[in-house]
Protein backbone atom coordinates (compact mmCIF):
# COMPACT_ATOMS: atom_id res chain seq x y z
CA UNK A 1 0.00 0.00 0.00
CA UNK A 2 1.71 3.19 -0.74
CA UNK A 3 1.83 6.12 1.45
CA UNK A 4 -1.25 8.14 -0.39
CA UNK A 5 -3.56 5.65 0.50
CA UNK A 6 -2.20 4.79 4.21
CA UNK A 7 -2.48 8.86 4.56
CA UNK A 8 -6.27 8.29 3.06
CA UNK A 9 -7.14 6.16 5.20
CA UNK A 10 -5.81 7.43 8.67
CA UNK A 11 -8.14 10.33 7.38
CA UNK A 12 -11.38 8.78 7.09
CA UNK A 13 -10.99 7.01 10.19
CA UNK A 14 -9.82 10.64 12.04
CA UNK A 15 -13.27 11.69 9.84
CA UNK A 16 -15.29 9.02 11.67
CA UNK A 17 -13.50 8.69 14.92
CA UNK A 18 -11.54 10.78 17.47
CA UNK A 19 -8.72 13.11 17.30
CA UNK A 20 -6.38 10.00 18.12
CA UNK A 21 -6.94 8.56 14.63
CA UNK A 22 -5.53 11.76 13.67
CA UNK A 23 -1.93 11.39 15.64
CA UNK A 24 -0.24 8.82 13.85
CA UNK A 25 -0.98 11.95 10.59
CA UNK A 26 0.97 14.34 12.97
CA UNK A 27 3.25 12.15 13.53
CA UNK A 28 4.31 11.94 10.62
CA UNK A 29 4.23 15.16 9.28
CA UNK A 30 4.91 17.29 12.44
CA UNK A 31 9.28 17.15 11.83
CA UNK A 32 9.03 18.62 8.42
CA UNK A 33 5.85 21.24 9.24
CA UNK A 34 8.15 22.51 11.90
CA UNK A 35 11.08 23.28 9.77
CA UNK A 36 9.00 24.78 7.03
CA UNK A 37 7.76 26.74 10.17
CA UNK A 38 11.41 27.56 11.43
CA UNK A 39 12.40 28.70 8.30
CA UNK A 40 9.67 31.06 7.35
CA UNK A 41 9.93 32.26 10.89
CA UNK A 42 13.19 32.16 11.88
CA UNK A 43 12.48 30.87 15.48
CA UNK A 44 11.83 27.49 17.06
CA UNK A 45 9.71 28.29 19.62
CA UNK A 46 7.48 30.14 17.31
CA UNK A 47 7.77 27.04 14.66
CA UNK A 48 6.72 24.95 17.36
CA UNK A 49 3.75 27.16 17.83
CA UNK A 50 2.74 27.20 14.50
CA UNK A 51 3.25 23.69 13.62
CA UNK A 52 0.45 23.03 16.60
CA UNK A 53 -1.54 25.55 15.09
CA UNK A 54 -1.52 24.16 11.67
CA UNK A 55 -2.55 20.65 12.97
CA UNK A 56 -5.49 21.91 14.97
CA UNK A 57 -7.02 23.41 11.81
CA UNK A 58 -5.95 20.52 10.25
CA UNK A 59 -8.21 18.82 12.33
CA UNK A 60 -11.10 21.07 12.51
CA UNK A 61 -11.53 21.42 8.85
CA UNK A 62 -10.65 17.56 7.68
CA UNK A 63 -13.69 17.40 6.45
CA UNK A 64 -12.38 20.04 3.35
CA UNK A 65 -9.12 17.47 2.41
CA UNK A 66 -9.22 16.57 -1.21
CA UNK A 67 -7.91 13.01 -0.81
CA UNK A 68 -6.69 13.54 -4.71
CA UNK A 69 -3.99 15.07 -3.21
CA UNK A 70 -1.42 13.90 -0.82
CA UNK A 71 -2.26 14.89 2.64
CA UNK A 72 1.06 16.52 3.36
CA UNK A 73 0.93 18.86 1.06
CA UNK A 74 -2.44 20.19 2.39
CA UNK A 75 -1.29 20.31 6.07
CA UNK A 76 1.93 22.20 4.28
CA UNK A 77 -0.33 24.82 2.43
CA UNK A 78 -1.82 25.34 5.89
CA UNK A 79 1.31 26.06 7.30
CA UNK A 80 2.92 28.14 4.78
CA UNK A 81 -0.09 30.33 5.06
CA UNK A 82 -0.19 30.71 8.16
CA UNK A 83 3.19 31.76 8.66
CA UNK A 84 2.60 34.17 5.84
CA UNK A 85 -0.22 35.63 7.92
CA UNK A 86 2.00 35.78 11.13
CA UNK A 87 5.06 37.38 8.98
CA UNK A 88 2.79 39.75 7.93
CA UNK A 89 1.19 40.73 10.96
CA UNK A 90 4.86 41.33 12.06
CA UNK A 91 5.93 43.57 9.38
CA UNK A 92 2.78 45.37 10.55
CA UNK A 93 3.38 46.40 13.19
CA UNK A 94 6.79 47.09 13.35
CA UNK A 95 7.40 48.10 9.51
CA UNK A 96 8.14 52.06 10.32
CA UNK A 97 10.79 50.59 13.18
CA UNK A 98 12.41 48.43 11.17
CA UNK A 99 12.97 50.50 7.91
CA UNK A 100 14.46 53.41 10.54
CA UNK A 101 16.92 50.72 11.81
CA UNK A 102 17.76 49.00 8.77
CA UNK A 103 18.64 52.37 7.17
CA UNK A 104 20.56 53.54 10.19
CA UNK A 105 22.53 49.47 9.91
CA UNK A 106 23.03 49.99 6.30
CA UNK A 107 24.34 53.67 6.30
CA UNK A 108 26.90 52.51 8.95
CA UNK A 109 27.88 49.17 7.30
CA UNK A 110 31.50 48.20 6.50
CA UNK A 111 31.75 45.91 3.65
CA UNK A 112 33.83 43.55 5.53
CA UNK A 113 32.85 39.98 6.78
CA UNK A 114 32.49 41.17 10.00
CA UNK A 115 28.97 42.47 8.42
CA UNK A 116 27.71 39.73 6.57
CA UNK A 117 24.54 38.40 7.65
CA UNK A 118 23.57 35.06 8.26
CA UNK A 119 21.15 32.99 6.24
CA UNK A 120 17.99 33.40 8.56
CA UNK A 121 18.88 37.12 9.02
CA UNK A 122 18.78 37.40 5.13
CA UNK A 123 15.89 35.55 4.78
CA UNK A 124 14.10 37.76 6.77
CA UNK A 125 14.84 41.03 4.76
CA UNK A 126 13.56 38.89 1.70
CA UNK A 127 9.75 40.16 1.04
CA UNK A 128 7.33 37.36 2.34
CA UNK A 129 6.28 36.14 -1.16
CA UNK A 130 10.14 35.46 -1.98
CA UNK A 131 10.80 33.97 1.09
CA UNK A 132 7.84 31.89 0.46
CA UNK A 133 9.09 30.82 -2.94
CA UNK A 134 12.68 30.22 -1.50
CA UNK A 135 11.38 28.13 1.59
CA UNK A 136 9.18 26.16 -0.10
CA UNK A 137 11.37 25.26 -3.19
CA UNK A 138 15.03 25.37 -2.36
CA UNK A 139 14.83 24.38 1.76
CA UNK A 140 12.02 21.80 1.25
CA UNK A 141 12.37 20.54 -1.68
CA UNK A 142 8.79 21.52 -3.64
CA UNK A 143 8.56 22.09 -7.39
CA UNK A 144 7.54 25.10 -8.66
CA UNK A 145 3.73 23.80 -9.22
CA UNK A 146 3.79 22.79 -5.19
CA UNK A 147 4.37 25.97 -4.07
CA UNK A 148 2.67 27.70 -6.03
CA UNK A 149 -0.27 25.82 -5.17
CA UNK A 150 0.84 26.53 -1.67
CA UNK A 151 0.94 29.95 -1.78
CA UNK A 152 -1.45 30.44 -3.89
CA UNK A 153 0.18 32.25 -7.17
CA UNK A 154 1.46 31.10 -10.50
CA UNK A 155 4.50 28.42 -11.11
CA UNK A 156 5.61 31.07 -13.43
CA UNK A 157 5.19 33.71 -10.25
CA UNK A 158 7.39 31.06 -7.50
CA UNK A 159 10.34 31.11 -10.15
CA UNK A 160 10.18 34.86 -10.46
CA UNK A 161 9.98 35.20 -6.83
CA UNK A 162 12.94 32.02 -5.94
CA UNK A 163 15.04 34.37 -9.06
CA UNK A 164 14.28 37.78 -7.43
CA UNK A 165 15.39 36.28 -4.07
CA UNK A 166 18.41 34.10 -4.79
CA UNK A 167 19.37 37.69 -6.54
CA UNK A 168 18.74 39.68 -3.34
CA UNK A 169 20.02 36.37 -0.94
CA UNK A 170 23.49 36.87 -2.86
CA UNK A 171 23.59 40.75 -2.13
CA UNK A 172 23.24 39.97 1.44
CA UNK A 173 25.03 36.96 2.01
CA UNK A 174 28.33 38.72 0.42
CA UNK A 175 28.34 36.27 -3.06
CA UNK A 176 27.99 33.28 -0.37
CA UNK A 177 25.64 31.41 -2.51
CA UNK A 178 25.97 30.14 -5.83
CA UNK A 179 25.41 31.62 -9.22
CA UNK A 180 24.08 28.74 -10.91
CA UNK A 181 20.87 28.40 -9.31
CA UNK A 182 20.13 32.11 -10.89
CA UNK A 183 20.37 30.97 -14.37
CA UNK A 184 17.94 30.87 -17.53
CA UNK A 185 17.20 27.45 -16.50
CA UNK A 186 15.82 27.83 -13.08
CA UNK A 187 12.99 30.10 -14.81
CA UNK A 188 12.16 27.47 -17.15
CA UNK A 189 9.34 25.00 -16.21
CA UNK A 190 10.72 21.85 -14.40
CA UNK A 191 10.48 18.86 -16.37
CA UNK A 192 8.38 16.69 -13.88
CA UNK A 193 5.68 19.52 -13.74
Amino acid sequence: MSGDQEERQAVNRALRGSVEEFEPLVRACAPRVIRLAYHFLGDWDEARDLAQETFARAYLHLDRYDPDRPFTAWVFTIAARLATDRLRKRRGTARTTEVLRRDAQEAAALPDPLSMLSLKEALGRLTPRQRQAVVLCDLHGFSATEAASMIGCSPSTVRVLRFLARRRLRELLGGALPAAPESSESLAPEVNE
